[in-house]
């Protein structure tokens, strides 16, 4: 009587820890799981009767951002801006870096 893994039994265990390990990986990519957020602040305020923006729209928040990946070595991913609301308050811009 034979005790103990077989070839075959032993091939399935590695196949399916490498599977699993495959799995984690795929999911950390798709989800962004392994991206760093930071949160830029739009220094704003009212002068001359307008609102007055450090970070006005996407294009200043994509430049921000890459320049803030670069500047902790990071690799830049993507950015999300949010404007005030309404048209009314500072701006919002989300940097994802890896």
């Amino acid at each position: 009587m034979k005790i103990g893994p077989t070839g075959t039994t032993i091939a399935i265990i590695v196949a399916a820890v490498l599977t699993a390990i495959a799995a984690t990986a795929a999911y950390k990519y798709w989800t962004g799981s392994n991206q760093r957020e930071t949160i830029l602040e739009d220094n704003c305020g009212a002068a001359m009767g307008k609102i007055m923006h450090t970070i006005e729209d996407n294009e200043t928040c994509a430049g921000r951002c890459k320049a803030q990946c670069v500047s902790s070595d990071t690799e830049y991913k993507r950015h999300l801006f949010e404007p005030g609301k309404n048209g009314q308050g500072c701006n919002t811009c989300r940097c994802f870096c890896s």
